[in-house]
């Protein structure tokens, strides 16, 4: 059973999902984006050239210039063309549907270990919220959570084959450059905005 809720969202009641999807009541749901472990550390710096063979001429140290450093990537994903809402859509966000009786952070929870094979205890604790939000198309009619999770190293996904096409893990400019050719699901890519508006912001 879903949870349903007014447009102050408090819950007013509860109701199947397929009635929920069917009449477009006004539920909970709670999104994650998901991010690729942390790069390790970078090792100790290089010597000064001076001290090493083929130094510049003159003792002069020739300045060395750090290696850039790998940025977070987001995990994106390809809906299966059987899924009942938004079919073989591309989505930035880990998502479902609250439960009568849960929170936003036991969806969100729960979600990451149905669809990704994390375990609850994990995403409980890597689980981070980032906003509330009301949100409504001709297909979602939400007042839905926003967290952010980093993928703990070492973590491999298990993917539900059913739920995914293809899934893989790439830089904002390159999911922004995806956005630009294929077709999104218009709640992810309104996450996605409101993220990095929120990032600008600090």
């Amino acid at each position: 059973m879903c949870v349903i809720v007014d447009e102050e969202n408090r819950v007013v009641g509860a109701q199947p999902r397929d009635v929920t999807v069917r009449n477009r009541l006004l539920g909970r749901g709670a999104y994650v984006l998901v991010f690729s472990p942390p790069a390790p550390a970078p090792g100790p710096a290089p010597p000064p050239a001076g001290n090493r063979p083929g130094a510049a001429a003159g003792g002069q140290q020739q300045q060395q210039q750090p290696p850039p450093q790998q940025q977070q990537q987001l995990l994106v994903y390809k809906r299966s063309s059987r899924k009942d809402v938004y079919p073989g859509h591309w989505d930035v966000v880990t998502a479902g549907v609250v439960r009568a009786g849960e929170e936003y952070e036991d969806t969100a929870a729960r979600e990451l270990a149905e669809e990704l094979g994390v375990s609850e205890a994990a995403a409980r604790e890597g689980l981070s919220r980032l906003f509330v939000f009301p949100y409504k198309d001709n297909i979602c009619h939400v007042w839905g959570a926003a967290f952010t999770f980093t993928l703990p190293a070492g973590q491999q996904l298990a993917l539900q084959e059913e739920e995914v096409d293809w899934a893989g893990f790439k830089s904002m400019d390159e999911v922004s450059e995806l956005l630009k050719t294929e077709q999104f699901t218009p709640v992810g890519k309104h996450i996605l905005h409101l993220y990095h508006q929120q990032r600008q912001q600090k």
